[in-house]
């Protein structure tokens, strides 16, 4: 842990995200511009065994995670029997450490259940389940648990609402983007819609999909009267990921809390610092 804190120059992480495939390194190193990400303002409140509890700036410990994992990965060989797994609470900096280390312990127990069966499940599907499946390997924050090889396309979509949402404050009004505040808090109402329809089986959830398409075209994308589109077009690009598919766990919509919460909060400073 020391040595990656020691390493973790913003040089070194953006060399390391390059291997993702899925990350706008441009807008990643144009998000790492705008704000200070330095590990070594991480504490360490424990360290022993195979357990670790850490502390440090909200943004700073998100991308610390990324960077931990990568290098665990690098450091076992990529090594699928031997994995890490993290649980994130983010509170205010008064809060007791004794109660945010318990809450992060129960987001740590999330992350090591996700997905896991039985052994007599598999046999009774007569399904081989890799390592992956078995559950482990996953961080949960912001409250969603996901597996570590699905974080690039999360960051991807946190990237482009930052940069939306910071546009709206630098640019003139013609160039503003229409993806305010407002609208993500829309976003997160579809996503409660989507797990209607994934976690309680009911089909109105997939209103959503009709709706999430009627609020692009009526409030995000501006067309001229031939049906051109003469503003938004990164945006509809962008947004169209998230209607493509049904939902499933691994969906973007249904993991979609955490680009944004991670953009809200970041555009919103008084909410965390």
């Amino acid at each position: 842990v020391n040595e990656v804190i020691s390493r973790g120059s913003k040089e070194t992480i953006i060399n390391e995200l390059t291997k993702f495939e899925h990350v706008d390194i441009d807008r990643f190193m144009g998000y790492l511009e705008k704000d200070v990400i330095d590990f070594k303002n991480i504490y360490t409140v424990y360290s022993g065994g195979d357990d670790m509890v850490l502390v440090g700036p909200w943004e700073t410990m998100i991308i610390f995670s990324i960077f931990l994992n990568m290098q665990f990965r690098k450091y076992t060989c990529n090594n699928n029997f031997i994995t890490l797994s993290a649980g994130l609470t983010f509170v205010k900096p008064k809060f007791p450490i004794a109660s945010a280390i318990k809450q992060a312990e129960m987001l740590l127990v999330k992350s090591k259940k996700r997905n896991m069966l039985m052994e007599s499940d598999v046999a009774n599907q007569h399904q081989k389940k890799t390592l992956k499946d078995m559950g482990k390997d996953a961080i949960t924050l912001f409250g969603t648990t996901i597996k570590w090889d699905k974080l690039p396309e999360l960051i991807h979509f946190f990237l482009f609402l930052n940069e939306k949402l910071n546009s709206n404050e630098e640019t003139s009004d013609d160039k503003k983007s229409n993806i305010n505040t407002s609208f993500l808090h829309r976003l997160l109402e579809y996503h409660r819609m989507a797990l209607r329809f994934l976690d309680d089986e009911k089909v109105g959830g997939l209103k959503y999909l009709s709706a999430l398409s009627y609020d692009i075209g009526r409030n995000i994308v501006k067309r001229d009267k031939s049906g051109n589109i003469i503003k938004g077009q990164d945006e509809q690009e962008f947004l169209q990921t998230l209607i493509n598919n049904v939902p499933d766990n691994d969906s973007l919509i249904c993991n979609i809390k955490v680009p944004l919460f991670w953009a809200l909060y970041r555009n919103r400073r008084t909410f965390i610092d």
